[in-house]
């Protein structure tokens, strides 16, 4: 998860680096980060809180015609509240920030094939307000994630297999407070409409990928010598975003590597969750409220119904015989065009 060198970083991925590293803290048992602003200030614009308002009337029209969706998007929003990743403002301190602050649309993209969060509600830190957006007023960061095929390789290296998510990533990463008024929004409960300022990284932020990743890596590096030097290794090495693949010779280092690689990153405030393995030994010995939703099942019983299988980086892992597999469909239009033929090799993802 870190440049292969800095010599290849741009003058701007430099720049966001410096800044990061200097803005860099931890309170309360979390990273704390702040935004990467060009020219190192914060951005002198103007309130969109006009637009905010139109794109909120716009998306309550469109949720009252999805009822269920208005139903899991009003109560998203309430975890939020419920967690502190967002708080409530007052009109006093709406109006102390006067015309420097920044309302971010928000929107619903909904998942049905998604075990968790089947509707996710994102930001729209793009939308142009008098000829501007937050998101071009700030870096986006050099690129932390590692290469995909490299983590599926290593994945593949040794006979026990090991792999889980970080939840909720940009929301257990703290935003300084300097920068929360540029990260604020508009939602309308039983009271009226509201004014609500993220606390966390909030997700449709250009910035919010490179941040989120560094602060883990921040965890590694300031915790990680209280634990064996793999567990470390791991979180540069075996992570893409959010995703975690690892293989490991035997049941016994892998059940270590699990327990030790959770509490490193409970110490910079993540959570590892959705666990799975192609052990039966080290399922067992995973809490079953951490385990992926298809394991609450011991693996042999998935198997009399069905092998079990799992998308790993958009791969499908069959877990039991673990290996590789790719679901195709065939073409539904009997007319071949240049067009379908590319929209199938397309729709086929194969690192």
């Amino acid at each position: 998860m870190q440049p292969s060198a800095e010599s290849y970083l741009s003058p701007d991925e430099r720049h966001a680096e410096e800044m990061t590293r200097q803005q860099l803290g931890y309170a309360d048992g979390r990273l704390v980060v702040g935004i990467p602003w060009q020219n190192g200030a914060r951005p002198q614009i103007t309130s969109n809180r006009v637009q905010a308002e139109d794109r909120l009337r716009s998306l309550l029209r469109s949720l009252e015609r999805r009822p269920t969706v208005q139903i899991r998007y009003a109560k998203v929003l309430e975890e939020y509240l419920q967690k502190a990743y967002i708080q409530e403002l007052t009109s006093d301190q709406v109006q102390q920030c006067g015309r420097e602050q920044w309302f971010l649309p928000h929107f619903a993209v909904v998942r049905e094939d998604k075990a968790t969060t089947k509707v996710r509600v994102v930001f729209d830190a793009a939308a142009r307000f008098n000829g501007t957006s937050i998101n071009e007023h700030m870096y986006v960061g050099p690129r932390l994630q590692n290469d995909l095929v490299t983590v599926l390789i290593r994945f593949c290296m040794h006979p026990v297999a090991l792999i889980a998510d970080v939840s909720e990533m940009f929301l257990q990463v703290s935003l300084q407070p300097e920068d929360r008024r540029y990260h604020r929004f508009l939602w309308k409960t039983g009271d009226g409409v509201k004014a609500y300022e993220f606390t966390r990284l909030a997700f449709g932020i250009r910035a919010s990928p490179y941040l989120a990743g560094r602060a883990l890596l921040e965890t590694a590096e300031r915790f990680g010598a209280n634990y064996d030097p793999a567990v470390s290794d791991t979180v540069r090495k075996a992570f893409y975003v959010d995703d975690m693949l690892k293989s490991l010779p035997d049941d016994q280092k892998a059940m270590r590597l699990r327990s030790q690689l959770q509490d490193l990153l409970k110490e910079g405030g993540f959570h590892l969750r959705k666990w799975l393995s192609n052990s039966e030994a080290v399922m067992e010995s995973i809490p079953p409220e951490h385990r992926a939703p298809a394991t609450s099942k011991s693996i042999t019983a998935q198997e009399s119904s069905g092998q079990p299988s799992q998308k790993a980086l958009g791969v499908t892992w069959m877990v039991s015989e673990d290996y590789f597999t790719f679901h195709y469909q065939e073409p539904t239009s009997a007319v071949c065009t240049k067009r379908t033929v590319l929209s199938r090799m397309a729709s086929l993802f194969d690192p």
